[in-house]
């Protein structure tokens, strides 16, 4: 299994440029983990973690791609397609 696959999944769940949110639900709740992250991806953007709901939003310049391989780099999560919302009934 590779290092990449082990990591938590972050999921976008919003994306406008320069600005994107994430999701990392395997972390939820973890105020260390996040405020790593903050402190990694604070020196590519601004970064507002919220731990209790799992939550990264970043405020950025130029393409997201950098940051996400930043974050996979440094062992922080993997950014995957987000889950298909449920259909409807």
């Amino acid at each position: 299994m590779s290092a990449e696959a082990m990591l938590p999944e972050a999921h976008i769940v919003h994306a406008v440029p320069g600005r994107t949110r994430l999701v990392v639900p395997a972390r939820r709740g973890d105020a260390a983990f996040f405020a790593r992250a903050a402190a990694v991806l604070g020196t590519a953007a601004t970064v507002a973690a919220t731990p209790r709901i799992g939550s990264l939003a970043l405020r950025h310049d130029g393409a997201f791609d950098r940051i996400a391989g930043a974050a996979r780099d440094a062992g922080l999560f993997a950014v995957v397609a987000a889950p298909a919302p449920p259909a409807a009934p």
